[in-house]
């Protein structure tokens, strides 16, 4: 027979109930096929052969693989055409033809090397007008281990320690070639981190100063808490009627003649005390924001002291309520 396209690698997806799974190309031996199942976690397992799988006769241009436990959903089934590297034809020297296993020793022969193409495929390979002609071995395998892989200057393959690969010492900047990530002024120990191509002095921070301490205790914001310690603000004296909600929860206010209460920077669910001074019964009038009873004004501008509950209760709009005259 003839091959007139290459044996393309197949792959079927599991499902948890399919078995059977088309070869869509020809095998001499069943031995020539390879069976790989790759599960949800990215893990490779060989299957084998009788124990794994069964295959249909070989040399009918086609077969069926069974597999023994169907793959399940998310793994996936590879199978490979994989003929040995070897010649097991032997020809008679004269009498007649043997033109079946001519052929046939043919047809391995192509299917060998479309094995060898799609192993060249996946390897790592240099262009082809590259000047690097010589050995692209790697180091021995003691030599490499737990090292990286790099290129020296004629761009032959080396290997290099991870923090020298990025990181050098010397007494100018380096060039900025996308390798280099650390640089240690040798006069001065100064250490610079690369940022946007630019070499960058870095500036320890100060543990208390620049950054907080960690502290197991500290609270989260968007967490329950249960409070173990006092949680209060101090009061704020602001006696010009204008309370800024940022500036604090609790307030004491004194007037030197006729005020408005009022806020600003109103924050929805705020809620404090309001301390109100008042000794010569200077005149009180209310913000637009205030929401309070219609004789709130007046009763407030009574010479006399009293205490103001307050609650934004939408980020706009105030309600108060008041205490009568304390003594």
């Amino acid at each position: 027979m003839t091959i007139s396209t290459e044996p393309a690698q197949l792959s079927y997806d599991g499902d948890d109930s399919t078995d059977a799974f088309p070869v869509t190309w020809n095998y001499f031996a069943k031995s020539h096929v390879v069976a790989t199942l790759r599960d949800s976690s990215d893990v490779e397992t060989l299957w084998v052969l009788d124990t794994d799988y069964t295959l249909t006769d070989a040399d009918l241009g086609s077969g069926t693989l069974t597999a023994t436990t169907p793959p399940a959903t998310g793994e996936t089934l590879v199978i490979n055409l994989d003929p040995p590297n070897t010649q097991d034809k032997s020809l008679p020297i004269g009498g007649a033809v043997p033109t079946p296993q001519i052929e046939d020793g043919f047809d391995i022969a192509a299917q060998r090397d479309a094995k060898l193409e799609a192993l060249l495929n996946r390897a790592i390979l240099v262009p082809t007008t590259d000047s690097q002609i010589g050995s692209m071995a790697f180091p021995i395998d003691a030599t490499r281990a737990s090292m990286l892989l790099a290129f020296d200057e004629n761009g032959a393959p080396t290997i290099a320690d991870f923090i020298d690969s990025i990181f050098v010492n010397q007494e100018s900047a380096p060039v900025t070639d996308g390798t280099l990530y650390l640089w240690q002024k040798t006069s001065t120990g100064d250490l610079y981190f690369l940022k946007s191509a630019a070499w960058v002095l870095y500036t320890a921070l100060v543990v208390g100063v620049d950054v907080q301490a960690y502290d197991a205790a500290t609270a989260l914001t968007d967490e329950d808490q249960a409070w173990t310690g006092s949680q209060r603000a101090a009061t704020v004296t602001d006696n010009d009627g204008s309370f800024d909600m940022d500036a604090g929860q609790d307030f004491q206010w004194t007037p030197a003649g006729a005020d408005t209460l009022e806020f600003t920077n109103e924050t929805q669910g705020q809620r404090g005390m309001i301390r109100l001074v008042n000794p010569s019964g200077h005149a009180i009038s209310l913000g637009a924001e205030i929401k309070a009873g219609s004789s709130a004004a007046t009763n407030l501008s009574v010479a006399g002291t009293y205490d103001i509950a307050y609650w934004c209760y939408d980020g706009t709009n105030v309600d108060i309520t008041y205490s009568g005259a304390l003594v």
